[in-house]
């Protein structure tokens, strides 16, 4: 026969033991996630984003450019898609480092042909408030030259998410933030919330006629 005590001291354990797995810490779980044989995290991300905890959540301040100044102060404005990533960055800030194709130049060498990326932020942190890129996506960008990456013809985003353009269906220009007044007239504000959520955004998203956009560049560049 099953002695009271004994039956008490079974529902303590089962207790305590629910009680471990309920408030297990985050770090914990993200760790026993991380081992598991599907972790979306490799072992050499996680190596990484381990390296990089201490500024995991760190938020920097990003000079927002208007399209007038973004045109101006660029080193040059091109079309490019991206083919690869490269390496990821912790120091002096996290960064990814892309492998792009450039299809367009309309400022800069137009004998450019591959050049290299750097965004802000990487897998292991939330440096920016703007997606990461992606392998196969196209953008318009307005970059500066970079000279203290080892990669031949490297650049840096001119103030990064808020002069980011991704080309989207239907002859799109979808502007990752900071939408921009002087943009006003080639936008499609009723189609804001539907590429916000398609291109998986978490910022204000400027919806743009894209040849519209094509043309006001080439006018603004050549003022």
């Amino acid at each position: 026969m099953i002695s009271a005590r004994s039956v008490l001291t079974t529902v303590l354990l089962a207790s305590l033991l629910l009680a471990s797995s309920i408030y297990e810490p985050s770090y914990a779980r993200q760790q026993h996630a991380a081992s598991l044989p599907d972790a979306s995290v490799t072992h050499s991300q996680a190596r990484l984003c381990s390296a990089m905890e201490a500024s995991r959540n760190s938020k920097q301040t990003i000079e927002a450019f208007d399209f007038k100044r973004a045109a101006e102060e660029a080193d040059i404005v091109v079309g490019v898609e991206i083919l690869k990533l490269v390496e990821e960055l912790e120091q002096p800030s996290p960064k990814t480092l892309w492998q792009a194709k450039v299809l367009t130049v309309w400022k800069g060498d137009a004998a450019l042909d591959t050049i290299h990326i750097l965004q802000a932020g990487n897998s292991c942190t939330d440096y920016v408030s703007s997606k990461l890129m992606k392998p196969q996506e196209q953008y318009v960008l307005f970059l500066k030259q970079a000279v203290s990456v080892k990669q031949p013809d490297s650049y840096w985003i001119l103030g990064e998410e808020t002069t980011i353009y991704q080309v989207a269906e239907d002859n799109y220009l979808v502007k990752h933030a900071y939408p921009d007044p002087e943009l006003k007239e080639i936008e499609q504000s009723k189609l804001a919330r539907y590429y916000k959520h398609e291109l998986g955004l978490t910022t204000q998203v400027q919806v743009l006629e894209e040849q519209a956009f094509y043309n006001k560049l080439q006018a603004q560049l050549h003022q």
